[in-house]
């Protein structure tokens, strides 16, 4: 039988993605002229661990957290939320860097956990890898569209064979052809114009939401043209916030 997620460990979940947002958020403001690199580091393999136990899961996100603060002289590491960290790394250029980003990744990697979870009753021991995603603080207009990037570059590195440090892709709209109605196509733009964010935007935003949280769209981002009906795209029209499939 499954152990029932603790509602705190929930609130911890969405507070720790909002600190951290508001957190980088800020320093993405006061930076001033000098740049930095976001790393998105993922857990590798991560669904299997699920699998064992939630709360397995996250004592191995809070080890795996701790391991890294005391032994990588990095400074704060965030959890951002599922099994992601988020890192700040004030190097001068894209190769130290990436050099830096990779020490981390090879460190983690010889990492030895030995977690015994008493409430679930299940157990592990043995080491994790991550696949991480670097991007530079000008890659992209602001924080939403800096983390999209890292997580972009993230995906890239897993279809590439995971455990890597993966520093290209970019933000281009995947070119589906969304057939939007003329109605949609009004309610995108006085979406866009509301939130002043670009049409492309709101499209990417949809997309990368239904791949995270709706389980008919899972599957690698080569998949999506197959897994994502043309009609999904209501989404980013939606006044709730919510997918319904106008095809039902």
């Amino acid at each position: 039988m499954a152990v029932p997620i603790p509602k705190q460990i929930i609130y911890t979940y969405e507070l720790n993605v909002l600190q951290t947002e508001a957190i980088l958020d800020h320093y993405l403001q006061y930076k001033g002229n000098k740049d930095f690199y976001l790393l998105l580091l993922d857990i590798d393999g991560s669904r299997e661990i699920r699998k064992k136990g939630i709360l397995l899961r996250l004592e191995i996100i809070k080890q795996l957290q701790t391991f890294i603060e005391d032994n990588l002289n990095l400074g704060k590491i965030h959890w951002y939320g599922n099994d992601e960290y988020l890192i700040i790394l004030e190097n001068e250029n894209q190769e130290e860097a990436l050099k830096e980003a990779n020490r981390i990744k090879t460190l983690i990697s010889e990492y030895e956990l030995n977690i015994n979870e008493e409430v679930e009753n299940v157990s592990f021991s043995g080491k994790v890898t991550v696949t991480g995603g670097l991007v530079r603080s000008d890659e992209a207009m602001d924080l939403i569209d800096l983390i999209r990037l890292a997580r972009i570059r993230v995906a890239n590195g897993k279809d590439n064979g995971k455990n890597i440090i993966e520093d290209k892709g970019t933000l281009d709209l995947t070119p589906f052809n969304y057939n939007l109605t003329k109605n949609q196509q009004h309610k995108l733009q006085t979406l866009s114009t509301q939130r002043r964010r670009g049409v492309d935007f709101l499209l990417r935003e949809a997309v990368d939401t239904l791949m995270a949280h709706y389980p008919q769209f899972h599957g690698h981002r080569s998949d999506r043209e197959y897994k994502l009906p043309v009609n999904a795209f209501a989404y980013a029209c939606s006044s709730t916030g919510k997918y319904v499939d106008e095809a039902e």
